[in-house]
């Protein structure tokens, strides 16, 4: 799993966008294949949909705090997979690879704060 999270964390923003636009709603994005920016568009707002759930997930676990003082020093494999180990079961069926990469190049350090301040 470590091969491929960091591989998505090679990966651009929009890249991973695309990727999760494609992993969690093909069929609701009609019949004519969408541009990039439709499918960016479309994954931008799964992800803010997500956004409490994620948070709720997320930001009060201990392990996830001490990974995101380490994302802030230039860790952010570690970051990701604690992401990804945290989010794992709840978001079962979902693409959390992608998703973590996209939390960690994104919106980590800010998750938090709306939620409760802590980061």
């Amino acid at each position: 799993m470590t091969n491929e999270l960091i591989k998505a964390l090679n990966k651009t923003e929009e890249t991973l966008l695309v990727d999760l636009a494609l992993a969690v709603s093909p069929k609701k994005l009609g019949t004519i294949p969408p541009t990039l920016e439709e499918l960016i568009k479309y994954a931008k707002a799964w992800l803010a949909s997500k956004k409490d759930k994620l948070a709720l997930i997320l930001c009060g676990n201990e392990k996830f705090q001490q990974a995101l003082k380490q994302g802030r020093q230039g860790n952010r494999v570690e970051l990701a997979a604690v992401i990804l180990d945290i989010i794992a079961t709840p978001m079962m069926g979902l693409p959390v690879v992608t998703i973590s990469a996209l939390i960690t190049k994104e919106v980590a350090f800010k998750l938090c704060e709306d939620f409760t301040g802590v980061c």
